[in-house]
């Protein structure tokens, strides 16, 4: 997506240049999830959807904003192969129910990634305690002689 016209020699359909999806037309509205999860509204109204797991343009807009607002919505897709390779059977799911939904760990500022903050100090106190509280339990099961644990 760009907020700018590219120079027409990236644009065409040959292997490395980019396609334009829109044939020019500009995004009036769109909610952009991830990859595979986005839809959008063109300058003629039409509503754009790609959301993996479902057919492309087969939500409306209420179920986009619906999944960008943090609701699970469900979908009948065309049906599936199922492979079983334990005993190498193929069966065919008829009607099968897609949930779609936005759960993403990645927090977003300003259409800024932030990353995710670990406490590594408190991890490392807590595995410190961990390894006391193991060592106190087998001594005082080795000391009622309950178990023998390692």
């Amino acid at each position: 997506m760009l907020i700018k016209k590219l120079p027409e020699y990236l644009v065409g359909k040959d292997l490395g240049q980019l396609k334009d999806e829109l044939n020019g037309g500009i995004i009036k509205k769109a909610y952009f999830l991830g990859i595979k999860k986005y839809g959008y509204i063109d300058d003629k109204d039409n509503i754009h959807s790609v959301f993996s797991g479902v057919e492309r343009n087969s939500l409306s807009w209420l179920e986009i904003e619906q999944i960008a607002k943090g609701f699970t919505i469900s979908k009948v897709t065309k049906p599936k192969f199922l492979k079983n390779l334990s005993n190498l059977n193929i069966q065919i799911k008829h009607n099968p129910i897609v949930s779609i939904s936005f759960q993403t760990r990645k927090q977003i500022l300003g259409n800024i990634y932030l990353p995710i903050k670990i406490n590594f100090k408190f991890l490392v106190a807590l595995d410190y305690f961990l390894r006391i509280l193991k060592n106190k339990i087998i001594n005082f099961l080795n000391k009622y002689k309950i178990g023998k644990l390692k």
